[in-house]
């Protein structure tokens, strides 16, 4: 497939790009259009096999909903079971603007488009290219981001290179200007439930409608070509530690790219590659160029790229839910005050990691350390430590007497660190409170996702090899966690 790419005036579409780009969606076709968030992936909204053009095209699961945008209020009577009260109010205040309500659906609307289910998602978008398009085709257009399914979303037209040949039209109109998705709220239930957040902040919908709004994120990520690390904690911890991160980088020969705050530029080695979103303290700002940010450093052949999380209200909620998103839903805190050490059964790997890293703080540091233990996916609890970990602690003047197993159980601390990939994805899927701050203990520590081996059944060197891999990798883990997270900040000269 040919795609053409034609440019449109953003505030004064030409006509005849409009008519062109109508007649693509009319006869079945795709097309890709600015909104004022993202740039779409347009199809006629009421044509199934149009609509399933859109997956082919992107790589979409069949059952991820579509949200149908429409070119006036009055558009979406047809589309929906009701419009309640609630959405005529948050129409008449938001509309057009970055805000998807979810209704209940009416039998015009597609299965596919849906997902099966029975809501539809609905919302209209606040760029004249967009609604210009959705009049000129006469119906309304089901449409997602435009980028191959798992990538960061587009907020420009050349972001949209991945459809190059999968659609039949693009329609360039310079930088969107929200820059991150609409809110999408949920009015089927009792209570409005953001799914997504977005251009449209939580209390600014619950202030229209004078109650409490929920929020259930859901857990998408992005799937970058670049590794993102996302740490969250106060500002000049934060700075401090990913100084840290940045030197060790440099060390090892890896290339570092940083999406910076415009006060911390100053911070950053000038190794690192520096890309500025924006102010900490300009939402607006670090919205709108926030994925142009990202998608330059993700193109730029780096070996990793770091963020740190801004303020957390109105739209800052919906900037760290994308940089979550482009962390794989993980999020490094700073600083970390209780340390989890998890392997399988809590009588080896895990009890012998706790003592390694306290007796290396003791040694290293005279901040009090943070506070310890250990846990077994899959524990007994009481067990007792094997007999080769007591002995190879013993051996370091460090004694696991008194340990005994416990299970995986209740509280959130700030840091969890596995053995093994296996018992970090056990972890994410049966404590969803701990998934976020989950990681193999290699994992944090920069290293790749290599497990550290059992030595369950094993001889005693099989024991000594594994006590002197934990003493070295938890060495580290307290030059990250102590040397890194104490002591003032100095700017680069």
């Amino acid at each position: 497939m040919h795609t053409e790419v034609m440019a449109v005036d953003r505030d004064h579409p030409a006509p005849d790009v409009i008519d062109r780009a109508a007649a693509v969606i009319k006869r079945g076709g795709l097309v890709v259009f600015p909104t004022e968030t993202v740039y779409g992936l347009g199809a006629n909204g009421l044509d199934a096999d149009a609509v399933l053009g859109i997956f082919a095209a992107k790589g979409r699961p069949a059952d991820k909903p579509l949200i149908l945008h429409v070119g006036a209020p009055e558009q979406v009577r047809n589309l929906v079971q009701e419009l309640t009260p609630a959405a005529d109010v948050l129409m008449e205040r938001f509309w057009p603007g970055p805000l998807t309500l979810v209704l209940r659906r009416s039998a015009l609307v597609p299965d596919v488009v849906t997902g099966g289910g029975d809501t539809v998602a609905v919302r209209m978008p606040a760029h004249p290219v967009a609604q210009a398009l959705i009049n000129r085709a006469g119906v309304p257009l089901a449409a997602p981001s435009a980028n191959l399914s798992g990538g960061a979303s587009p907020t420009a037209a050349e972001h949209t290179a991945g459809l190059h040949g999968r659609v039949d039209l693009i329609l360039d109109a310079g930088p969107t200007g929200v820059g991150v998705e609409s809110t999408v709220l949920d009015l089927t239930g009792p209570v409005p439930v953001i799914l997504r957040s977005g251009g449209v902040g939580r209390n600014e919908i619950g202030a229209v409608l004078g109650c409490e709004v929920e929020v259930r994120e859901g857990d998408e990520v992005y799937q970058l070509a670049t590794p993102f690390m996302l740490l969250d904690g106060p500002p000049e911890q934060v700075i401090r530690h990913l100084r840290h991160l940045l030197a060790l980088d440099q060390a090892q020969g890896r290339r570092a790219g940083v999406l910076a705050y415009r006060e911390e530029v100053t911070f950053w080695s000038p190794a690192a590659l520096v890309q500025v979103v924006g102010s900490r303290d300009d939402q607006n700002e670090l919205a709108g160029n926030l994925f142009a940010a990202l998608h330059r450093l993700d193109g730029a052949g780096l070996d990793v790229i770091y963020a740190s999380c801004g303020p957390s209200s109105g739209l800052g909620a919906a900037i760290n839910e994308r940089l979550k998103r482009a962390a794989g839903g993980r999020v490094r805190r700073v600083p970390v005050r209780s340390l989890l050490f998890v392997c399988t059964g809590n009588t080896c790997r895990s009890p012998m990691a706790e003592a390694l890293f306290l007796a290396a703080w003791q040694r290293r540091c005279r901040e009090q350390p943070p506070a310890v233990s250990s846990a077994g996916v899959a524990a007994v609890p009481g067990d007792l430590a094997t007999p080769g970990a007591v002995a190879a602690m013993e051996t370091r003047g460090l004694s696991l007497a008194e340990h005994r197993a416990q299970a995986l159980g209740a509280g959130t601390p700030d840091l969890v660190l596995t053995m093994t990939g296996g018992q970090r994805q056990r972890v994410r899927a049966n404590f969803p409170a701990l998934a976020e701050r989950t990681f193999t203990l290699r994992e944090y520590l920069g290293q790749g996702d290599l497990d550290v081996v059992d030595p369950f059944g094993g001889d005693m060197a099989v024991y000594r090899a594994c006590a002197d891999e934990l003493e070295r990798l938890c060495g580290q883990l307290v030059e990250m966690l102590c040397l890194a997270g104490n002591g003032p900040v100095e700017h680069e000269v």
